[in-house]
Order: structure tokens, then sequence, then C-alpha cells
């Protein structure tokens, strides 16, 4: 069999080079994918490596995780927030008591960590989307808690988008808003699935019994 292919090819040269050269290409492309996910594997295991390690994160991490306990603090804060914002934009808030400015400045840390928080979240999940980072390592380790913190700050988010002082941002973190809702559809990581990344998309394949 092996030697009427090569009869065959030695007959029709161009058939040969072309057939030569379409390998070629499906190897090199082939290669490249899996180095590309190779490195976007890579990336994804050190972006996690470095919040863990990383305290000014942590910091922040933490007083979201804290805040979110309270949805009745937390839109507290945000008005405290937003008031302060607007007492400087008119230059009225060297004039309040120095209270006032201490409650003023711990609203302004805590709305500001949140927020660091959020952008982290719609950084991680428009890199998901570009194929920056691995969409079945980052759904395996971060499931439960991207869920979680998505439909505590849902509320949060709304106000954001519709808040004339912070520019009623009405697309605001509509990346983390997308990720959560399809991996809620989707259902945590099966122990034995497998992902393939064509382009933009992701197909998963679960092996079966």
């Amino acid at each position: 069999m092996v030697i009427e292919v090569v009869r065959f090819l030695n007959a029709h040269a161009g058939l040969a080079i072309w057939t030569a050269g379409l390998i070629t290409t499906t190897i090199g492309l082939l290669t490249i994918s899996i180095q590309r996910s190779i490195n976007r594997r890579r990336a994804t295991v050190d972006m996690f490596m470095k919040k863990i390690w990383d305290n000014d994160y942590l910091k922040a991490a933490g007083t979201f995780a804290d805040v979110m306990k309270d949805q009745t603090k937390l839109m507290t804060l945000h008005d405290m927030f937003a008031k302060a914002l607007d007492l400087k934009r008119r230059n009225e808030w060297a004039g309040l008591s120095a209270a006032e400015k201490e409650k003023d400045k711990f609203a302004t840390s805590v709305i500001y960590d949140v927020v660091k928080v959020l952008n982290d979240r719609e950084l991680v999940a428009i890199g998901i989307r570009d194929g920056a980072y691995d969409d079945g390592i980052c759904r395996r380790w971060w499931y439960s808690t991207f869920l979680s913190e998505w439909k505590l700050s849902s509320t949060f988010v709304a106000r954001i988008r519709t808040d004339p002082q912070l520019g009623a941002a009405a697309a605001a973190f509509t990346q983390m808003q997308e990720l959560a809702e399809r991996w809620e559809s989707q259902g945590p990581w099966e122990k034995d699935s497998r992902h393939i990344r064509f382009g933009s998309r992701t197909i998963v394949l679960t092996r079966t019994q």
C-alpha cells in the first residue's frame, strides 16, 4: 500500500508538492495552537499565583468580601462616597469637620477597594473571552467564588451603571456578568472534562463511562 502511494506521488509531482506543503502547514498550525494553549495555561496559573501573594490585592479582596456581606452598609458607604465626591467637585469638602472627613475617607477607601476587585474580575473575564487566560483552569479554580461575587455585587453594579455621580457607565462590568451567566449555565467543571479552544470559542469534551 505504501509503495503504491509513493508511486502515485512520483507520477504526480505537483500533487506531491502540494500535499507536502499541506502537511507542513497543518503541522505548523497545530504546533502554534499547542504552544498558545501552553502559554495561556501558564499565564493563567501565574495570574492566580500573583493574586495569592499580592498584599494590595489581598487587602482589597478582604474588604470586598467583608462589605458584600452587608448590602445595607455597602450602599450607605457608597452614598457617603458619592456625596463626598460631589462636595469635592464643588470645592466644598474642605468645610467639613474632621470627623466627617474621616468618615468620608473610610467610605472612599472601601468603595475604591470594591471597585478595584470588580475591575480585576472584569479584566479576567475579558482575558478569558479573548484567549489570554484559560477558561478551564479559571472555571475549576474560581467557579463558586466568581458566581457568588457576581450575585453579591450585582445590585452595586446596577447602581454604578445608573448613578450620574459616577458617570452612569451602562457598560460597567458587562464582561464579568456575561462570564458569570455563562459559567452558571454550564455548571461546575466536570472532573473528566477536557476543552479545546478554536479562536474565541471553547469546546468542552466530557468523557463518558
